[in-house]
């Protein structure tokens, strides 16, 4: 969860802004995104289960039309316009995609020009760690940053990020304990304007 806090304040999300989170399960990276002022979330996710555990933690939020949960899949989006997401946010997503270009050609389509994508991924732990090829189809990072570029992001940086303190974001003040394994990497890219 620290991880979730820590991206979406390095996502600079403004107020009127919206944003794009695939692969939400239980809804933590919504409620974080919902706690900064006058921004609106779409939250997507293949699993019927976390689309109904997620929108009854930010229920009141959905019948404000501040938010909107959507079973769905990020290789087909068709249900958001093209050019119309400021910033879009996936964390341990896209080792699942069953065709990695598919999915980015999607996110990069309704992206607004100038806007922004943080895909954070824990390839450390995955790499470790004893994990169904058939499950974790996508592990390589570098095939990941290609992928980007391919299909047209632009500005694509990767940087490992080591949590070295409680959490960031809105949450800081709650006060989170934080071990030397709580670490991502951060792979920031854009849509040309």
């Amino acid at each position: 969860m620290i991880g979730i806090y820590d991206s979406l304040q390095r996502l600079d999300l403004r107020e009127n802004s919206n944003l794009l989170e695939v692969c939400i399960g239980p809804g933590v990276g919504l409620e974080e995104a919902l706690r900064y002022q006058g921004v609106k979330v779409i939250g997507v996710d293949v699993s019927k289960d976390m689309v109904e555990l997620s929108s009854s933690k930010i229920a009141q939020h959905i019948q404000d039309g501040r938010a909107k949960v959507v079973l769905g899949d990020v290789h087909n989006l068709s249900f958001i316009e093209s050019n119309s997401i400021d910033r879009i946010f996936h964390m341990n997503c896209c080792y699942f995609w069953e065709d990695v270009e598919q999915a980015l050609k999607e996110l990069l389509r309704v992206l607004k020009p100038g806007g922004k994508m943080l895909s954070a991924m824990k390839y450390r732990a995955i790499k470790k760690g004893n994990h169904d090829p058939a499950i974790f189809k996508n592990t390589d990072p570098e095939s990941y940053l290609k992928s980007l570029e391919k299909v047209g992001f632009v500005n694509i940086e990767s940087s490992p990020v080591q949590l070295q303190s409680g959490c960031t974001g809105i949450n800081a003040k709650l006060g989170c304990p934080v071990s030397s394994r709580m670490h991502y990497t951060a792979v920031f890219s854009s849509k040309t304007s």
